[in-house]
C-alpha cells in the first residue's frame, strides 16, 4: 500500500485487504497454523465489510458451498 502511495496509484483499498487475506490463508495453511488462520478469518471479516459498504447492498461472496445441515 506504501509503494501505491508514494507512485499514486489509484485502486480499491478493499482489494488490497482482500489480497493480504488470501496471503495469510496460504501463509496459515503452509506452516498448520490455527492463529494465522484465525488472523485471516478476521481480515477476511474487514474485506466482506468494507465491500458491503461500498456496494450498499448485500454481499454474499462469503458464503461457501458445505455440508447440508441435518
Amino acid at each position: 500500500m506504501l509503494i501505491a502511495q508514494m507512485y499514486h496509484m489509484e485502486g480499491n483499498p478493499a482489494d488490497a485487504i482482500l489480497l493480504w487475506a488470501l496471503g495469510a490463508l496460504l501463509g496459515a495453511v503452509l506452516a498448520s497454523s490455527p492463529a494465522a488462520l484465525a488472523a485471516t478469518f478476521v481480515l477476511l471479516t474487514v474485506w466482506c465489510s468494507w465491500e458491503r459498504i461500498a456496494s450498499e447492498s448485500a454481499l454474499y461472496s462469503f458464503l461457501l458451498p458445505g455440508p447440508a445441515p441435518h
